[in-house]
């Protein structure tokens, strides 16, 4: 995907770009820029500017929003991302803005995007590099820009910026140097950090469904918000709220960083202290056999969400994070209008475990299934997300991890108090989950035991 040099003259004649095009703040041969787009373009450059005046126009019709020739390859790309989760078929893409970085002599574009069908409401943040070697990992190569002439040149390769270590480096440094270059704004309330990160000191961690994860040497983790909604990131808000309470069941805030847009500030990125070596909740269970063992680590994980939860149920100063008395009714119905959805989205499919979650959930929506419940409860913020794979096992230990919610719901669902009882049904539900995984596998898994254990260390 690329748009070929002779074809300049055509896109200035649909006002898809400019009858003089303008420099781009690219590194390179500024001489030969400057010969290649004098006055108007009047011809082929030279073979050796062939392509960088293809990544240049291309850049230049994103920069303007020019009709498809940037969107289709990066709604192409971004449809096969997990963190992607507008899965529409083609899914149309705005630009908000287009900011440009030099990197080790390499330019990088960051593309910050909304969607069409709700402007403003979910942005993507995407940064893109340049390669030019042969041997590119196709996951992470967004557009190829390619001439039309059949010529023979070094392809080149515009790249997910994330998965390159000198740009996560980069990065990494605006914490070091305390200095927050436009677009971004952020602060460090940890100790400042003592020298800066090399390319060997990034390695990826396995992608979240809504982030992308570094190690940054030994002692820091760095999580990167790939999606992200304007105002308050859940997960910053909480970590922010459980480091100042000192809470010993989760790891420290130690800074953060936003993209200032206007009128909108939207998170970007947490960098916090590194549990290393670590292990979550699912692989550990799913690489154990012994029940002793299964027993004894699922009791400590009951105990670390109990503490969890007692810490949030502490009266706080800050208003988001106090309990409250609520009437037991509305909680009942969240919980049916929740179910309701669950049986909408459900009863389409002919499946027998389908038809059978949906009978049972049917019962479970009837008033008289609550005709004995107290007249008020105490609601608190919990996890809301709760299930194996955010829990760490760091010597011996478990640590409650990423408290963004279920990224699909609504933020002011997310951001509801409610029974802790919900993050406990959660776990249990995680456990029956590895339990179907492991019989698919053929492995034996306790989880009557698992769940037993639990469900103990949790009461007591």
């Amino acid at each position: 995907m690329g748009v070929a040099a002779r074809d300049i003259h055509n896109l200035s004649k649909m006002k898809l770009l400019p009858s003089r095009i303008l420099h781009c703040q690219l590194p390179g041969d500024k001489a030969n820029m400057k010969t290649v787009f004098r006055n108007r373009y009047a011809g082929p450059p030279k073979p050796g500017n062939r392509m960088e005046v293809s990544r240049t126009v291309w850049m230049q019709s994103i920069r303007r929003n020019a009709g498809e020739s940037w969107q289709k390859p990066i709604a192409d790309w971004l449809l096969k991302q997990r963190w992607f989760l507008e899965k529409q078929e083609s899914p149309g893409l705005q630009l908000v803005s287009l900011d440009e970085f030099e990197i080790q002599r390499k330019p990088v574009w960051w593309l910050l995007l909304t969607l069409q069908a709700a402007p403003g409401k979910v942005y993507y943040q995407l940064p893109l590099t340049v390669q030019t070697h042969t041997q590119i990992k196709k996951p992470y190569s967004v557009v190829k820009l390619q001439d039309k002439d059949g010529s023979k040149s070094q392809p080149v390769w515009l790249m997910d910026a994330w998965h390159e270590p000198a740009f996560v480096a980069w990065f990494a440094s605006f914490w070091h140097k305390s200095r927050w270059p436009k677009p971004f704004m952020g602060d460090w309330l940890g100790k400042p950090l003592q020298k800066e990160f090399t390319n060997k000191c990034i390695k990826p961690v396995d992608e979240g469904q809504t982030n992308q994860a570094y190690l940054l040497g030994t002692k820091y983790f760095l999580k990167v918000q790939r999606r992200t909604i304007p105002g308050i990131s859940l997960d910053e808000e909480v970590s922010r709220e459980l480091t100042r309470r000192h809470s010993p069941c989760t790891v420290p805030l130690m800074g953060t960083i936003h993209w200032q847009t206007e009128p909108y500030s939207s998170p970007l990125a947490t960098i916090s202290s590194s549990l290393n070596p670590a292990i979550n909740g699912w692989n550990f269970f799913m690489q154990h056999t012994n029940q002793s063992v299964i027993s004894q680590a699922a009791r400590k994980l009951g105990r670390i969400t109990a503490q969890f939860h007692s810490i949030l149920a502490e009266p706080s100063g800050v208003r988001t994070f106090q309990p409250q008395k609520v009437q037991a009714k509305k909680i009942i119905q969240r919980w049916k209008e929740r179910l309701i959805k669950t049986i909408h989205l459900v009863s389409s499919r002919s499946d027998v475990r389908s038809k059978k979650f949906v009978e049972l959930a049917s019962q479970w929506s009837c008033a008289e299934k609550y005709s004995n419940v107290p007249k008020s409860v105490t609601v608190q913020r919990i996890h809301g997300d709760f299930h194996l794979a955010q829990v760490l096992l760091h010597r011996e230990k478990w640590f409650i991890t990423d408290f963004e919610g279920e990224p699909l719901r609504p933020l002011a669902e997310r951001r509801a108090r409610d029974l802790p009882c919900r993050d406990v049904a959660g776990m249990l539900r995680s456990f029956g989950y590895l339990d179907a995984v492991c019989k698919r596998k053929k492995l034996a898994f306790p989880l009557k035991i698992a769940q037993e254990s639990f469900l103990k260390g949790y009461s007591e």
